[in-house]
């Protein structure tokens, strides 16, 4: 362990609120406990902000990319309270441009930084360019009713005697997560092992829940794995078998977690995807899409590896970012 991460664990305990996907318990989980690493942005041994990153080397570069299974993560400002909006974008501003040229050089930087982030302009004159990605929600405040097709997919669903229970086996989540890259023939963007890991974790912190629906003859169609902070419950894994899509599990499985979320006065985040199928899937749900950045910066080494691959550029990006 580093210097630096040992001083996150102890600032990470000494706030509060702070996104689940920034806690040192996930990054573990998700990463292994040297899996990761942090820039900190201090003054007078006090942590002003942190930013976590996992490192990869592949083809002879190094990128800096998101732990598996974290959608964004907070900009974190702390332990300064401006009283004016300048006093607040300077300090933002100064931190941002701290953290950034504190890091360790690389060929690439990918970061999604969460809704709650909406000041990015620092990491553009930094040069990284910014996208605008969405994720869908649904808000505790709200009186939530889904669309009327996703009422009868849920409805279809219960006539076939599909019912919702907590998820029984690990083994059985990852049968089912696992098996659409399987079928594609593509490579998992996530390993069984930092699954594990991480349901462990949810389990033995109490940081969330794991459904699961099975059909009339007691097989598991549909399972899906929630992590929870103080503000949202995010729906990190979900996928169901191709019996269980025929009977519209999903739509059973992901109406018991919104449930669940909301019940525990919780936001509901469906964990952005960018993919027109999923997408509507959220929207119907009549969730709410809410924009978040990306940002990212490409060297001179891995721009002349991308225009080696012209005509290729786009899967060659998606393989190297598993976006």
């Amino acid at each position: 362990m580093s210097k630096s991460q040992d001083r996150y664990r102890t600032f990470c305990a000494e706030q509060t609120d702070l996104s689940v996907f920034a806690q040192p318990w996930w990054l573990d989980a998700v990463c292994g406990e040297n899996g990761w690493e942090v820039q900190l942005w201090n003054t007078n041994d006090q942590i002003h902000a942190a930013l976590p990153y996992r490192k990869v080397k592949k083809w002879g570069l190094t990128r800096f990319e998101m732990p598996p299974l974290s959608p964004f993560f907070p900009l974190m400002i702390v332990n300064w309270q401006p009283s004016d909006m300048h006093q607040q974008l300077s300090m933002q501003k100064k931190g941002i441009e701290a953290l950034l040229s504190g890091l360790p050089s690389c060929h690439a930087h990918v970061l999604r930084l969460s809704p709650e982030t909406d000041y990015v302009l620092p990491f553009y004159w930094h040069g990284y360019a910014l996208q605008t990605r969405y994720t869908f929600r649904i808000y505790p405040t709200e009186n939530h009713v889904p669309s009327a097709q996703a009422r009868k997919n849920i409805r279809k669903a219960e006539e076939l005697g599909l019912r919702i229970e907590d998820l029984e086996s690990t083994e059985a989540l990852l049968q089912i997560v696992q098996a659409p890259f399987e079928r594609k023939k593509v490579q998992s963007p996530y390993s069984n092992e930092a699954i594990q890991r991480v349901v462990e974790a949810i389990r033995a912190r109490g940081a969330g829940f794991l459904l699961q629906a099975k059909d009339k003859e007691g097989r598991v169609v549909s399972a899906a794995a929630c992590v929870c902070d103080s503000q949202a419950c995010y729906l990190i894994l979900g996928s169901s078998t191709e019996e269980g899509r025929r009977q519209n599990s999903e739509y059973l499985l992901y109406d018991a977690c919104i449930k669940k979320a909301l019940s525990m006065g919780l936001i509901f985040d469906f964990e952005g995807s960018m993919l027109e199928g999923i997408e509507a899937r959220n929207r119907a749900f009549n969730a709410v899409p809410v924009r978040y950045t990306q940002v990212q910066r490409f060297g001179l080494g891995y721009s002349i590896l991308l225009g080696l691959k012209a005509g290729k550029a786009k899967s060659f990006l998606n393989s190297w970012l598993k976006l």
